[in-house]
């Protein structure tokens, strides 16, 4: 059995670097605005449940849909585990939009990564944001 086990080669690896850094099917968000009042506890965390495009993880700017208290929203992230701004709870962070990707919330209480600024679409969400890192 540990005979057929192969190393892990230099692409394998970066691959799994970006899975676990990304936000993909039940990953556990984190609502940084005002539009859904959400609890600090981890079981009514809201959870993301698809990923648009054909992608099976979601980087920064992407849009997934996510499920809070039977309710299904849509919304765009805007920091993961991987960024270089993140502090100790800012781990996947998301603004909820509706279908024009404008917010739903009218306050977003983070700070939004500078990387934002270069994704189409998204000029509603950077017009509200107060920080940016």
């Amino acid at each position: 059995m540990l005979s057929s086990l192969r190393p892990l080669t230099r692409t394998t690896r970066s691959l799994l670097v970006v899975q676990l850094r990304s936000v993909m099917k039940q990953t556990r968000l984190r609502v940084i605005d005002n539009s859904i009042p959400t609890t600090t506890s981890a079981q009514d965390a809201p959870y993301c449940i698809h990923v648009y495009g054909s992608k099976k993880v979601a980087q920064l700017g992407d849009v997934i849909k996510m499920a809070y208290k039977g309710k299904m929203y849509k919304a765009v992230v805007v920091s993961d585990t991987g960024c270089r701004h993140v502090r100790f709870d800012n781990k996947n962070n998301v603004v909820v939009v509706d279908d024009n990707l404008s917010p739903v919330g009218t306050r977003i209480t983070g700070p939004l990564p500078t990387e934002l600024r270069g994704k189409p679409g998204l000029s509603k969400l950077l017009a509200i944001a107060s920080r940016f890192v």
